[in-house]
């Protein structure tokens, strides 16, 4: 049926092209036809319109339900400073890492994609590395999701040694304890870099560790000054209910590298 106004329209130009008493009937023959039609498509097209507008509104707002759900999952991107802390295993091809951060505190973070070969992340993930971060911070829970990472420092003198590698361990164990998740400490962040830039370039001592179980003691807020100069480590434990187990055999093995190293020094002279 919708094929018809043109072929009427052909019949009556046909019919036109015959003669003008001929023309002036195909006129007045055309003119019932076109009306009706015009008519039929006023009835229409406010039905189709309205189906237009009501696709483009619901694309609109499916558009805007997904935006709004990705910020709901996601949160916002936030960077930071970041050193890392510890890094396991969460699927086969993703990590979680846990980071020290100077604006965010001790956070965790999903590395999707990390344990693949050709992932953004390779070479930059490893123990006690120094990189600027942005994350995407959740909503739902405190596992947030790693977008980028840039390496600034790998304090790659401390592999070189696994006395300091095992020092690095415990001042990473010891802040893990000492600390809140998600909680901005900027001091913390501070003394734990200054504490790898040290062991990056020198080897270990007693004094070390018990300088940087000072600073944290100080950090945490221990405010007994007769614990805290006496045993910093001791007003730690007290605090927090304990401290790393590695702690005793660390001293023992600097203690005996200590007197090795007198020992050494006394036969050179």
């Amino acid at each position: 049926m919708f094929t018809l106004p043109n072929v009427l329209n052909l019949f009556t130009h046909e019919f036109a092209s015959l003669g003008g008493r001929r023309f002036a009937f195909a006129f007045v023959l055309m003119r019932p036809f076109n009306c009706f039609f015009i008519w039929h498509s006023n009835l229409v097209s406010p039905g189709i319109t309205c189906l237009d507008v009501k696709e483009v509104s619901s694309l609109g707002r499916t558009s805007a339900e997904e935006s709004s759900g990705t910020r709901a999952k996601f949160g916002t991107m936030e960077s930071t400073a970041a050193i890392l802390l510890r890094k396991r295993k969460f699927s086969d091809t993703s990590l979680i890492v846990s980071w020290c951060t100077e604006s965010l505190g001790c956070i965790q973070t999903v590395a999707k994609g990390a344990r693949r070969v050709k992932s953004p992340f390779a070479g930059k993930l490893d123990l006690f590395f120094e990189a600027e971060i942005q994350i995407a911070r959740s909503r739902r829970s405190d596992l947030h999701t790693l977008t980028e990472v840039v390496l600034q420092n790998p304090f790659g003198g401390i592999r070189t040694n696994y006395l300091r590698t095992q020092v690095a361990a415990y001042f990473v164990e010891l802040i893990e304890i000492c600390t809140e998740r998600d909680h901005r400490e900027p001091e913390l962040f501070m003394l734990l870099r200054r504490a790898f830039g040290y062991l990056d370039a020198n080897d270990p001592t007693v004094r070390a560790i018990s300088h940087f179980e000072t600073e944290l003691a100080r950090i945490a807020g221990v405010h007994d000054a007769k614990k805290l100069k006496s045993d910093p480590a001791f007003a730690l434990g007290n605090l927090f209910g304990k401290l790393p187990l590695s702690r005793m055999p660390l001293l023992k093995t600097l203690a005996a590298a200590a007197n090795r190293n007198a020992k050494s020094g006394k036969e050179v002279r």
